[in-house]
């Protein structure tokens, strides 16, 4: 808190969150269980409501990725038990904020599993809790990854496509040369990262993915390759190759997310007549079902952009 108001330039903050408390169930050094789970959740509560009175918070909640999975599992982080401890500690107490992952994939916010036909945001809406949705534009089903945001302006010649592949052959080349020059036997190709690097330069699920790639390829093969002098040619190569990949990333994932979008369309999640970037679309969808805030990433400005039509209509905040 203390290194937190210090970054922040505040005296105060609005909001601290306990992120993924659940990741406790994942403790290999223990045998991991819900009446411990819920009593760190307890002490943690009692802590934050100190903290309220000193004045360095208004308000605490939960992050969890759990919240919306079923409550039949033990490692669920269920709401109905942690509103109870708030009101155990106080009837007065601060938990306001649960936060957890929402996108057209993942629904289980509304899945009515709760006592009395609830919903998770039924439960929260009843006690005044407020929902914020992460992982909004982004999710995994059967057929892997998908992006609910479209990229209309990325495109690749066929040209393009060519000299990436040299590119990809040449570094390839360059990089046997320095392997055979340790072990004559050897070539590149044989380790797993070039193979992959071969093989996914124009084929990545998303762009974290590329991220891990071009960085796992650079620290750990070809730095200590060319004991940490790599020639500058080599650099620039991946560098080029590295923003291609990328490109070639978001086509892929527009691809999908147009198909999702079409889906969506036929289900009537969605109207045809929008004409709103889908991401847009998404978000307000969201909204619609229930969800108080959504958690978006925006990186560049026109992101910000594009989503203050949505900005300029949101609702009166409950808390005053």
């Amino acid at each position: 808190l203390k290194q937190s108001l210090k970054r922040l330039n505040r005296s105060y903050i609005d909001c601290f969150m306990l992120h993924n408390p659940e990741y406790y169930f994942q403790d290999k050094n223990s045998v991991p269980n819900t009446e411990i789970y819920y009593s760190r959740i307890e002490k943690a509560f009692l802590f934050l409501e100190e903290q309220v009175s000193k004045g360095i918070i208004r308000y605490y909640g939960i992050s969890s990725n759990s919240f919306p999975l079923s409550i039949s599992k033990d490692s669920t982080t269920n709401l109905q038990i942690v509103l109870d401890i708030a009101n155990k500690i106080s009837n007065k107490h601060h938990f306001k904020f649960i936060q957890f992952p929402f996108n057209f994939f993942e629904q289980g916010a509304i899945d009515k599993q709760y006592p009395n036909n609830k919903s998770l945001l039924d439960l929260a809406k009843e006690n005044g809790i407020i929902t914020i949705a992460n992982r909004p534009l982004s999710s995994e089903d059967k057929n892997g990854f998908a992006r609910f945001a479209t990229y209309p302006d990325i495109n690749i010649s066929l040209e393009e496509e060519k000299k990436d592949r040299m590119i990809v052959h040449d570094l390839i080349q360059r990089l046997d040369i320095q392997v055979k020059a340790n072990d004559p036997n050897c070539e590149s190709i044989d380790f797993p990262v070039v193979k992959l690097l071969n093989s996914h330069y124009n084929n990545a699920g998303n762009i974290e993915a590329v991220d891990m790639l071009y960085g796992k390829l650079y620290q750990d093969f070809i730095e200590p390759l060319f004991e940490y002098k790599v020639p500058n040619d080599i650099i620039e190569s991946l560098q080029y190759l590295k923003a291609q990949s990328k490109k070639y990333s978001l086509l892929k994932m527009t691809k999908r997310s147009t198909t999702i979008k079409k889906q969506l369309i036929t289900k009537g999640e969605i109207a045809s007549f929008d004409s709103r970037p889908f991401s847009v679309i998404s978000c307000d969808a969201y909204l619609k079902k229930g969800i108080d805030h959504v958690l978006v990433g925006m990186r560049k400005e026109s992101y910000v952009k594009q989503f203050q039509t949505l900005l300029s209509t949101t609702k009166e905040s409950i808390l005053k």
